[in-house]
């Protein structure tokens, strides 16, 4: 197979931390993700975390943390105090690195300039702005709380507190959506020149209540133009891909979502937290009133076995640039014969789509094409044993 060209991430295998801060001022309405609205309930959840993570320094105390990751939600919605609580807690039970990653996703409707600094004093040095578009209607219509001055604001005043490492997220294949209007989003946030940006199609659930609305959505060739624009846009601005739907500038790829998609170990804290620690998979269920009463338990998920883990490697490993790489296969499975048996299997699968120009490969492993990347379920599906 002829070699293919590829800038392997460092991975780091050390722990990530996930907090889970479920609260919102009003239901975004694509999202189905859990989320509550009274946030009065903020401090009685930051003293359950606290009191969880405390807890949970009887099993893990003194693993080494290089990522921690605020999400939700709104974690914004949260006061400086209460940021920097939960970070102390971790600090007494973690051994987090000097140089560890700390991101807080920021909504633009609630920050300012005086938060922003206090969030950086404490030691959060990363942002993740919810930009999402740069269009006020569609801003309307997706039922966000800000609009697209805001979102310039908060980057701004990010800079201006210190900030050195911003993400922009964005999502295209909103309703109505043109061509025109996605290339104004991600042209207005490259303007803004952050480290990261993220961009992702919208996808509806049944129960979200946007999909209740009598609205056009562009077809997938239109989707697929729209993905491919912006893609080389970036590019030819120093941005580089590492993920179906992330580019950074060097350097600046998300230390943390790194972790997902290479199976290191991660821990979630909070209502509706997922972890995966030591090989076992498990998670907090969606109820913040038994989180808070401290009436809860971790669920452990169906138990992997080693063909899951293989097949899980397969398919988060295809969503990165770098692609699968048949050496860390070896992490999971020492059965060598076992192995071949896999790559030849693999090498087999793929030969259609190495042809039709959706994936590359060589003898390092497989990775998808840009072209490849816009049908990774499909593909993936088809490759996994």
């Amino acid at each position: 197979m002829k070699p293919i060209g590829r800038t392997l991430i460092k991975k780091s295998y050390d722990t990530g931390v996930y907090i889970h801060i479920p609260f919102c001022l009003r239901k975004c309405l694509y999202c189905d993700f859990y989320s509550v609205i009274d946030t009065g309930l903020i401090e009685r959840y930051v003293a359950a975390l606290a009191e969880s993570i405390l807890e949970k320094g009887e099993f893990s105390s003194g693993k080494r943390v290089d990522t921690v990751y605020f999400g939700g939600g709104t974690p914004s919605l949260m006061e400086v105090a209460q940021f920097e609580r939960i970070l102390d807690c971790l600090k007494k039970v973690f051994d987090i690195s000097k140089d560890a990653e700390i991101t807080a996703e920021v909504n633009p409707a609630t920050v300012d300039d005086e938060k922003l600094y206090g969030m950086r004093s404490i030691g959060i040095n990363r942002l993740s702005i919810g930009m999402q578009s740069a269009d006020d209607g569609e801003l309307s219509v997706l039922g966000r709380l800000h609009r697209h001055f805001d979102t310039v604001k908060t980057f701004n005043d990010a800079r201006k507190s210190g900030f050195d490492n911003i993400s922009l997220d964005l999502m295209y294949a909103l309703p109505e959506h043109t061509e025109e209007k996605w290339r104004r989003s991600y042209t207005e946030a490259a303007q803004l020149s952050p480290e990261h940006i993220s961009f992702y199609a919208l996808t509806l659930s049944d129960e979200c209540a946007l999909s209740k609305k009598n609205y056009f959505y562009p077809e997938d060739e239109v989707q697929l133009k729209m993905y491919e624009s912006a893609i080389a846009y970036l590019r030819d601005l120093g941005y580089n891909q590492y993920e179906i739907s992330n580019l950074s500038k060097e350097g600046y790829h998300s230390r943390h979502n790194m972790k997902y998609w290479s199976l290191a170990d991660y821990i979630g804290f909070g209502t509706s937290a997922h972890s995966l620690e030591n090989g076992r998979r498990y998670y907090i269920k969606d109820d913040i009133f038994s989180f808070i009463m401290g009436e809860y338990d971790e669920i452990t998920e169906d138990i992997c076995t080693e063909d899951d883990m293989i097949s899980e490697k397969i398919m988060l490993s295809l969503r990165t640039t770098d692609g699968l790489v048949f050496d860390e296969l070896d992490l999971i499975c020492s059965d060598r014969k076992k192995l071949t048996a896999l790559k030849e299997e693999l090498v087999r699968k793929v030969e259609p789509f190495i042809e039709s120009g959706h994936a590359v490969a060589d003898d390092i492993g497989i990775r998808l094409t840009e072209k490849g990347f816009f049908i990774s379920n499909g593909i993936i599906c088809e490759l996994l044993p």
